[in-house]
């Protein structure tokens, strides 16, 4: 999810964030520099969604959409957490990626 918030901010947001961020490795998949995490944002931003598998826990994977106020900013992200191995992105995102973004979506309408 923090991938979908970081790629709902302007390029100057983003790139002053990753100035300051602190990076830790959690597992041997986790990104530990501002470059690589750039680009798998900006990578996010135009699919409108992420994809993380085994960054956070090794026996995790997920996939995470935006939230979107009446204005078309990001405000929250939801996601759906998968075991690592059970589903590649591609069957992530056949299988959930429709029922994120109407649930999203239903979240937005439901703010106005």
């Amino acid at each position: 999810m923090g991938r979908v918030l970081l790629a709902g901010l302007s390029d100057a947001e983003l790139d002053a964030y990753l100035a300051g961020a602190t990076f830790k490795r959690l597992t041997r998949a986790t990104i530990v520099a501002a470059a690589p995490l750039r680009r798998e944002v900006l990578r996010a931003r135009e699919q409108g969604y992420a994809w993380v598998a085994g960054e956070l826990d090794e026996s995790i994977c997920g996939l995470a959409v935006p939230v979107r106020d009446r204005d078309g900013q990001t405000v929250a992200a939801m996601n759906v957490s998968l075991a690592t191995g059970e589903f590649t992105e591609a069957e992530a995102v056949a299988q959930f990626l429709g029922e994120l973004r109407v649930a999203a979506s239903r979240l937005r309408a439901s703010s106005r």
